[in-house]
C-alpha cells in the first residue's frame, strides 16, 4: 500500500513538472529553475528522476537542485535566490505569518509528522 503511494507520488510529480516543463517550453532560451530541498533523502526522489530521465532538459529546463534547511530555503524562496522549494513545514509557517507564498504540491498523500500532546487539566 505504501509502494502504491509513492509511486503515485512520484507520478503526480512528473505530471506536474511534466505541465510545468510544456508551459516553459514556448520560451526559446533555457529557463533556469532552481529547486530547494531540505535534506537529499527518498521524500525527493522524483526530483532525481525527473532530472536523471533528461524531461527537465527536453523541454529546455535548465533545472538545479540544491540542499538548503527549511527555514533558510524559505529565505532563499522569498529573496528570489532559489524558485520552488520542497520545505513545505517552513513554508506554510512563513505563509502563515503573511509571507506571498503559495502550496502548489506535496507529493504525499498525508502528513508524515503529528504533533501529540496531553489535555489540559
Amino acid at each position: 500500500m505504501k509502494r502504491k503511494r509513492r509511486i503515485d507520488a512520484v507520478l503526480l510529480f512528473l505530471f506536474c513538472s511534466l505541465a510545468f516543463a510544456g508551459f516553459l517550453s514556448s520560451h526559446a532560451a533555457a529557463e533556469k529553475v532552481r529547486t530547494a530541498i531540505p535534506q537529499a533523502n527518498l521524500n525527493y526522489l522524483s526530483i532525481y528522476v525527473t532530472e536523471a530521465k533528461g524531461f527537465f532538459r527536453a523541454e529546455s529546463i535548465e533545472h538545479k537542485t540544491v540542499v538548503i534547511v527549511g527555514p533558510t530555503a524559505t529565505a532563499a524562496l522569498l529573496s528570489g535566490d532559489v524558485d520552488y522549494s520542497g520545505a513545505g513545514g517552513s513554508g506554510m509557517r512563513a505563509a502563515t505569518k503573511g509571507a506571498p507564498i503559495k502550496a502548489i504540491m506535496f507529493q504525499t498523500e498525508r502528513v508524515t509528522f503529528y504533533l501529540v500532546t496531553e489535555p489540559t487539566k
